[in-house]
């Protein structure tokens, strides 16, 4: 059986976490800087307020809107294609059958 030449200790493991938290709370704070500086220069150049909180709810429906949308018109595609075909071969086979 293999065994793995390094072994974690439990201070090694406590320092992995603890760096992984601190690693997550710097993407977290990068993320919030990142917004409030967006939010910032829509206002400075628009001169006007935004509300962040609604501007992302408007957003994600709108992300959603665009995903049913997607998802409906790829499906009609199908069902549209399914039918051409479907009327293809009944063309065919009715067109076979005149030439017997």
């Amino acid at each position: 059986m293999y065994e793995t030449p390094i072994k974690l200790t439990e201070v090694t493991k406590r320092v992995s976490d603890l760096f992984e938290t601190e690693a997550q709370k710097l993407a977290e704070a990068t993320k919030q800087h990142t917004e409030d500086y967006i939010t910032f220069k829509i206002e400075q150049i628009l001169d006007c307020e935004v509300d962040k909180e609604e501007l992302i709810k408007a957003m994600q429906y709108d992300r959603n809107q665009y995903d049913k949308g997607y998802q409906d018109g790829y499906l009609d595609g199908v069902r549209d294609g399914k039918q051409i075909l479907i009327n293809k071969l009944q063309e065919y086979i009715e067109g076979s059958d005149e030439d017997v």
